[in-house]
């Protein structure tokens, strides 16, 4: 059914097809391609999705990391000055 849903899309006659068995066969074979292609694009577009949230919390982490450092600073330095 999908098979000649394809032919009379391109306007081919099935039945002026000499060799229609390696024809659908052919066919069957470019439609698994076709959705093994696609299905590799939506897992591409997935993980480019993941790798730009990953970088955005790489970047949050970051700034985390240097709030962290000032605040670890800022204790340390209050602490020495608590002990004298």
């Amino acid at each position: 059914m999908q098979i000649d849903s394809a032919l009379q899309g391109m306007k081919i006659d099935p039945g002026s097809l000499h060799a229609s068995q390696a024809v659908c066969d052919e066919f069957d074979n470019l439609r698994e391609q076709l959705l093994i292609f696609f299905s590799l694009e939506k897992f591409i577009d997935k993980k480019k999705e993941e790798v730009s949230d990953v970088k955005e919390w790489k970047g949050e982490l970051e700034s985390l990391k240097v709030v962290f450092e000032k605040n670890k600073e800022y204790l340390d330095k209050k602490q020495r000055l608590w002990q004298q």
